[in-house]
């Protein structure tokens, strides 16, 4: 099945990732589409809570199922903006987390849930996990970003060069009708020979 998925070989590599396998376009859907049920199941999870935040799901991710069908670099950048700010909000909450467990560590466990934890490899590895974790969705973020900024620009240069071939050639030309006509051969003048031969008995 991902055999369909596949990037032809025609493609350029900056409109390649997943080691050169796929296509932009294609993970960028998988991307929109992995986001838009994360954040709609957690919005549904911290109802009614979060009832103002249900615009986002039809600003980022309508738009972007919508720029992905008109094939439109346009609404995606609201994807891509969405993107942006979880990246900055992963890197926030990390030097948050790095700057309470620096100062003292009962209170970050207090934090993430895990008071009773009285041993100092407990915490310590708590404390190491929650930032491997952080880093890693920070990562994932990032890697999410560049891919659908790679889609947004693969779909311009395709607008671009639509653009130039109807510049190159106008419709008009396209639409003229060109009649099949036949062809008449012209005819053979005759020979007019300057001298004639005469043959005596």
């Amino acid at each position: 099945m991902l055999n369909n998925f596949r990037v032809d070989d025609k493609v350029p590599n900056r409109y390649r990732c997943c080691y050169n396998r796929f296509h932009v376009l294609v993970v960028s859907k998988v991307i929109a589409a992995f986001h838009c049920v994360a954040f709609t199941t957690g919005l549904l999870c911290f109802l009614p809570q979060s009832i103002y935040l249900f615009p986002v799901i039809v600003l980022v991710f309508f738009t972007a199922f919508h720029g992905f069908r008109t094939e439109n670099p346009r609404p995606l950048l609201a994807l891509q903006i969405y993107l942006g700010f979880l990246i900055f909000a992963d890197v926030m909450f990390g030097i948050s987390v790095f700057a309470v467990s620096m100062m003292n560590y009962d209170t970050f466990l207090e934090f993430i849930g895990h008071v009773k934890a009285e041993s100092l490899l407990v915490k310590v590895c708590l404390v190491l996990s929650t930032k491997i974790i952080i880093a890693m969705l920070c990562a994932l973020c990032y890697w999410h970003f560049s891919v659908i900024k790679s889609c947004r620009t693969y779909f311009r240069e395709q607008r671009d060069q639509k653009n130039y071939v109807q510049l190159a050639v106008p419709d008009s030309f396209l639409n003229t009708a060109i009649e099949e006509r036949v062809q008449i051969a012209p005819s053979v003048p005759k020979l007019k020979p300057d001298y004639l031969v005469f043959q005596l008995e």
